[in-house]
């Protein structure tokens, strides 16, 4: 605040007051204002979960990746995504390693809103307080759900004809590898039929 003094005949002598260095609020202002424009902007999804790992709050991006608008999934837990009882087994690893390590990072599917199926790149970050204690979980969801059908449609090319899509040499010779392989661990013969048709 600032105060005029004046003198007898109401001339003013001074002006006094206090100044505060706000330095720190601005950048914490501007920091937290950048945080928020990231957190609605970017392509990738993000969740903030509680400790319990129910969602507090998703961007659009998640809500546009899984279907679910941010009133459903507000206070719900990720297994209303799962695709199957897979992910529940992966869930379970999930969160053990959260605990432990603070962190968990690969790709799971879940199941959109439509009943489609999505695969995901997922990144979790336990958040804990300045007692070590775990209060929420930040996760990373990146669609990758066009790459994965890539893959698939390359390795389908690698092993099967493209005119009769019967499976080619190339997957005939890996598997009969593979049974040359597990013949000799176990030591268990096994035969094979070559029939030749004109």
């Amino acid at each position: 605040g600032q105060a005029l003094e004046r003198d007898a005949k109401g001339e003013a002598l001074r002006i006094t007051g206090t100044v505060r260095d706000i330095t720190t609020e601005v950048d914490a202002s501007i920091q937290a204002g950048l945080a928020e424009i990231i957190f609605a902007d970017v392509s990738d999804g993000i969740a903030i979960l509680d400790a319990q790992s129910r969602y507090l709050r998703v961007n659009r991006a998640f809500t546009d990746i899984t279907g679910y608008s941010q009133e459903e999934l507000i206070g719900r837990h990720p297994s209303m995504l799962y695709a199957d009882l897979n992910n529940r087994v992966t869930a379970q690893e999930i969160w053990a390693s959260l605990q432990v390590r603070g962190t968990w990072r690969g790709e799971i599917w879940n199941r959109h809103k439509s009943g489609t199926l999505y695969a995901v790149w997922r990144s979790i970050t336990a958040l804990r307080d300045e007692s070590g204690r775990i209060t929420r979980y930040a996760a990373l969801y990146s669609d990758i759900t066009d790459q994965k059908r890539k893959e698939e449609m390359l390795e389908r090319q690698a092993y099967f004809d493209s005119l009769t899509d019967l499976p080619n040499r190339r997957l005939f010779f890996e598997k009969l590898e593979q049974e040359i392989e597990a013949s000799s661990r176990t030591g268990q013969m096994f035969f094979l039929l070559f029939i030749d048709i004109d």
